[in-house]
């Protein structure tokens, strides 16, 4: 399991390392997914799924195909 960053994340981002705090830090308001507290169940649980596998793994979720990723496929978009 990677470490928590950072206590004061929401549950399901506190895995997920610096991706889980770039996707806290960034401002949802005006987003179609609104805030990260309010995502559906279903998608916190897949991020944190994620979040626990250091196999490289993406989520492109809805019909806007909004892409969400783990720390390990990182290397795969030469970041």
């Amino acid at each position: 399991m990677i470490e928590n960053i950072n206590s004061s994340l929401p549950k399901f981002l506190r895995t997920g390392g610096e991706i889980g705090q770039i996707i806290n830090d960034k401002n949802w308001d005006n987003h179609p997914l609104g805030t990260p507290e309010n995502w559906p169940i279903s998608l916190k649980i897949a991020l944190t799924n994620i979040f626990n596998t250091a196999f490289p793994m993406l989520i492109l979720w809805g019909k806007d195909s909004i892409c969400f990723y783990n720390q390990a496929f990182r290397p795969s978009l030469g970041v």
